[in-house]
């Protein structure tokens, strides 16, 4: 009797010639979330540290500060060693962060409460890897190929 593999067991197969197509691939921004009960030095100091991996930038940053009464703002800092760091006010409520930021892998940045002493800080952004310039990646495509036998 002879055995003969199923078709998923057969061996891949070969490319006889480079894939032609070229396309475009869209990466979906990472979200990425922190919450911190109580800043570091009696509700004044870090927030969050973050390490990014790759290159690209960072948008939509928002805050939200539990512990601010209707009328009362925080001061929140970003900062990046080397770099130049970026200040708002925080008004109660959920609230915008100004501008972007562009980030290299491998850098460090801290998200600090400056001023006054708060609970409950809520941080959120999206993370577009790859993206410094607003561009996507170019990748080669299977298509066009005819496999060998």
């Amino acid at each position: 009797m002879r055995h003969v593999s199923p078709k998923r067991f057969r061996k891949p197969r070969a490319y006889r010639e480079p894939p032609k197509e070229v396309f475009t691939v869209v990466a979906p921004p990472s979200p990425v979330s922190h919450y911190c009960e109580r800043p570091e030095q009696d509700g004044i100091g870090l927030v969050m540290r973050y390490l990014f991996p790759a290159d690209g930038r960072v948008t939509d940053i928002r805050f939200h500060v539990e512990s601010l009464k209707p009328g009362e703002t925080a001061t929140i800092s970003i900062e990046s060693p080397g770099e130049i760091g970026m200040v708002a006010e925080v008004p109660d409520g959920v609230s915008e962060f100004p501008g972007e930021l562009q980030v290299s892998a491998g850098q460090k940045v801290f998200i600090n409460v400056v001023r006054p002493t708060v609970d409950g800080v809520w941080v959120s952004f999206l993370y577009h890897t790859g993206c410094q310039d607003g561009t996507d990646y170019q990748t080669r495509a299977d298509a066009g190929s005819e496999p060998n036998e």
